[in-house]
């Protein structure tokens, strides 16, 4: 056991035997206190009672719409600066300046794990993570969707039949029939 080592070990006893009997004895109940346990408690005490105290502020945001590229402006919390802001916008032109113009590519963004589809779900849809993970339960069970429980945001090569099968599926649903049709090279 190394210096560090046995150090940290003698304060969790330290710290955490004699806090742990204080506190117990104070409140008359067994409280178990540590070195790392109660200031990570403490955080999500702290974030409780942030999430708890939380109070909506009402904002205001202009949007500007030119030849179909939009911009927002920064959070107005007056009601009056932003109609203000709005009227100086729409008695204005625009101008570009300058123009630059580049060829880029971009990877496809990666699969959803059941996290992130959770946040879109509620996102978009107001769904609670027990809805989303009910909805995709459900679509897994119809061959509809791959394995929902998961932490990979990638298809393994051994998905490939199933994935295959699954994007053709898809192409009977009519949402997706004018959709391009070679599943094969996409997956």
């Amino acid at each position: 056991m190394d210096y560090m080592t046995l150090k940290e070990a003698k304060a969790d006893w330290l710290i955490g035997i004699n806090a742990t009997r204080l506190f117990s004895i104070l409140y008359h109940k067994t409280l178990n206190v540590g070195r790392v346990q109660t200031p990570t408690l403490a955080m999500l005490v702290n974030r409780d009672y942030a999430i708890s105290s939380f109070k909506k502020e009402k904002y205001h945001v202009v949007r500007l719409d030119v030849g179909g590229v939009a911009a927002l402006s920064e959070r107005q919390d007056d009601e009056a600066a932003a109609r203000q802001m709005k009227a100086a916008c729409e008695k204005s032109q625009a101008v570009c300046t300058s123009l630059k113009k580049e060829k880029k590519t971009a990877a496809p963004p990666k699969l959803f794990d059941l996290t992130a589809l959770q946040r879109e779900a509620n996102r978009l849809y107001g769904f609670t993570a027990k809805q989303t993970l009910d909805y995709a339960q459900a679509l897994y069970e119809k061959r509809l969707l791959t394995y929902p429980r998961t932490d990979s945001k990638y298809i393994t090569s051994d998905m490939e039949g199933s994935t295959k099968e699954l994007i053709t599926g898809l192409y009977r649903v009519r949402l997706y029939r004018g959709k391009r049709r070679r599943v094969g090279t996409a997956v």
